[in-house]
């Protein structure tokens, strides 16, 4: 992965392959667009990939993230525990489930949507539950990742 990313490729996490890209490039073909081709060109790419156009999409989610949208949310909280650390915690939501993480504290809320939408049963300690936590976790911190300023284009070599 750390050559592959050297060579200047990124990971597709959609299809699942290395991809060459030129950054420079592409940020000079952008400056070059008005924003409503640069989505149309998001929602052509979506499209193709059987995906739901713009963020929810990139996210792999679809629709809007309301009750039974089938959308994804995700949402980051500051002092969420009220503890003298300024506790924080990051929400994911897809269209059956709500994760709720408290960073640094080992706590946190998994709710399954559809058989408890009042979230009444926490799932998180439960053995059964684990790998979609982790599952839930993945996508949650792609979610972040996604949503990060990435910042000026590297110059210089790694």
């Amino acid at each position: 992965a750390i050559m592959e990313a050297n060579a200047g490729k990124r990971w597709d996490s959609h299809r699942r392959v290395w991809v060459a890209e030129d950054l420079v490039q592409e940020s000079l073909k952008l400056s070059e667009c008005s924003d409503e081709d640069i989505l149309e060109k998001a929602r052509e790419r979506a499209k193709a990939r059987g995906e739901a156009p713009g963020l929810e999409g990139a996210l792999g989610g679809g629709g809007g993230a309301s009750a039974g949208g089938g959308g994804v949310a995700s949402t980051e909280y500051y002092d969420a525990l009220d503890e003298p650390d300024g506790s924080f915690a990051t929400m994911y939501r897809d269209a059956r489930y709500k994760l709720v993480v408290y960073h640094g504290h080992n706590l946190g809320e998994l709710y399954d949507l559809e058989e408890d939408p009042e979230e009444f049963e926490n799932m998180w300690d439960e053995p059964e539950a684990q790998p979609l936590k982790l599952e839930l976790m993945q996508r949650s911190f792609d979610a972040s990742m996604l949503a990060m300023d990435r910042g000026p284009v590297r110059v210089g070599p790694m």
